[in-house]
């Protein structure tokens, strides 16, 4: 007996629980699944290259926190001028070419990129090389007038191309200039003649524009190494409306004063859902080091979210850039129901529906569906009733016409549109097996009242004769087994004709 019990507590408290959620939908472009992709172009900082190179690698992050799909094109077209007019900038395509031999590596716009602080950036299209097997993209396209433009398509036209999946600030080309003199490039996405611009694409051949951090502006030429060091907030997360608080930004100027000042911080959101960046204290140009909090606002707690750019400048010129995110991730509702009840015929049954919300977001419940489960055409002979409140209440006069097995489904929907479902199996019959302890719900109540009556002395069912679950003629260990089974592995329902 000892050794029944023991199986029987396992399978008491051996029950697994699982969720499922769904990602948001990007909100500029509802085409682009799952979380916003963006395309960033930054100036390579490992590089001084004083009047001669300046590189500008572009990067891709694409659904790093919920990857639903691939991208299997990119049309990446870009349009530059720059402030100094006598004097040359050129995207040559001697120094842009496509090469993925040893000697012309540097020049190639897939290069890794050198880096000071880590043994290199790698660059995705030249990984897909190395790893043989034909594994680059056939489809690149370029076109370069060496003063203005720099338009690239990159598409996976061949059987074995890989498409590109997810990940964060992944390295996709480098875009190499030849300059003469000290300038600020400016650079922008702009039109491809006949009929392009920048956009992605998904495997399925649907086109999408990604977030991007265009228009940029970047000082370089003849000047003294940067001396700015920025440290940004950690990652933020937020799931109400409301002024909030990041604490630890800092800008230090190491060159300050003989060299620089510090002479500007800029603030800017890239994402949904956040409004009224700004520094509290505030900065003041002319100082050397700075260190602040930083203030916002989130508007609609129900949008994804997105991060932070923060740039500051010195009086020469030069900038460094941090970045923090704010995540906006509001929760699932959560729904409370019975899993089963057992209904007598001509006798009304009910029971309540409730919802919770981690965020105290409010939340609304509703009844979506009522069907018999052996045959969902027919219908009930008096329809069920349900309030719509949280809690709500649902109540149901069954006749003997409707005896077998019923299914209840309910929704709780919270403001931001997050819902969730479950389902309540009603059992209608004359008499309620397996309902050892007379509450109108079969649940684990009802297995630990039968233990202890058949194990441990316990009170009888009343009458007896409701814990024989499986219509044997006596309440046994097979009972036992039968709720069990029934209640958390979807197994066979108690019988109705245990009292005769």
């Amino acid at each position: 007996m000892k050794k029944y019990l023991s199986i029987l507590i396992w399978l008491v408290f051996a029950i697994i629980f699982f969720a499922d959620k769904s990602g948001a939908v990007c909100p500029e472009d509802p085409n682009d699944n799952g979380i916003c992709d963006t395309m960033y172009v930054e100036i390579w900082d490992d590089d001084w290259y004083f009047n001669t190179f300046a590189r500008f690698p572009i990067y891709i992050t694409h659904d790093v926190l919920d990857p639903v799909d691939s991208i299997a094109a990119f049309v990446l077209p870009f349009c530059y001028t720059h402030t100094n007019s006598s004097k040359y900038c050129s995207t040559s395509s001697y120094w842009n070419g496509i090469s993925w031999s040893a000697p012309n590596l540097p020049r190639s716009i897939f290069r890794h990129l050198p880096s000071n602080d880590n043994p290199h950036v790698r660059n995705w299209m030249m990984d897909r090389f190395e790893e043989g097997s034909g594994n680059v993209w056939n489809g690149i396209i370029m076109d370069l007038d060496g003063i203005s433009h720099f338009w690239l398509t990159l598409i996976p036209s061949g059987a074995e191309d890989p498409k590109f999946g997810p990940g964060s600030r992944v390295l996709i080309a480098t875009m190499t200039f030849k300059l003469q003199d000290t300038m600020s490039i400016c650079m922008d996405t702009c039109f491809w003649p006949p009929s392009s611009r920048l956009a992605f694409s998904r495997s399925d051949a649907v086109t999408y524009i990604p977030r991007d951090n265009l228009p940029m502006c970047q000082r370089i030429g003849f000047q003294p190494p940067p001396t700015l060091w920025l440290s940004c907030p950690n990652t933020q997360t937020q799931h109400t409306n409301g002024s909030f608080v990041a604490t630890g930004f800092s800008v230090i100027n190491t060159g300050c004063p003989d060299m620089s000042t510090l002479a500007s911080i800029s603030l800017s959101f890239i994402g949904d859902g956040v409004t009224g960046l700004a520094l509290n204290p505030p900065f003041f140009p002319g100082g050397c080091n700075f260190s602040s909090n930083i203030t916002y606002t989130v508007v609609d707690h129900c949008a994804a979210g997105g991060f932070v750019r923060v740039v500051a400048y010195d009086s020469w010129g030069f900038a460094d850039t941090c970045f923090f995110g704010i995540n906006l991730a509001n929760s699932l509702p959560e729904l409370t129901v019975p899993d089963s009840i057992f209904a007598l015929a001509d006798h009304i049954s009910g029971f309540p529906v409730s919802a919770t919300d981690g965020d105290n977001d409010a939340v609304t419940t509703s009844m979506n569906a009522f069907w018999f489960a052996q045959d969902s055409l027919q219908l009930p002979v008096n329809s069920p009733s349900y309030n719509n409140g949280n809690p709500g209440s649902f109540s149901w006069l069954p006749t003997d016409v409707d005896m077998g097995t019923w299914i209840a489904s309910f929704s709780a929907t919270d403001i931001c549109g997050m819902a969730d479902t479950k389902q309540v199996r009603i059992l209608v019959g004359m008499t309620s097996c397996g309902d050892c302890t007379n509450d109108s719900l079969i649940d684990v109540g009802d297995v630990v009242y039968l233990i202890n009556y058949l194990f441990k002395g316990g009170p009888a069912p009343d009458p007896v004769c409701q814990g024989d679950v499986n219509c044997s003629g006596l309440a046994d260990i097979g009972d036992v087994i039968l709720l069990i089974n029934y209640l958390y592995k979807g197994g066979t329902a108690p019988c109705f004709g245990c009292c005769g």
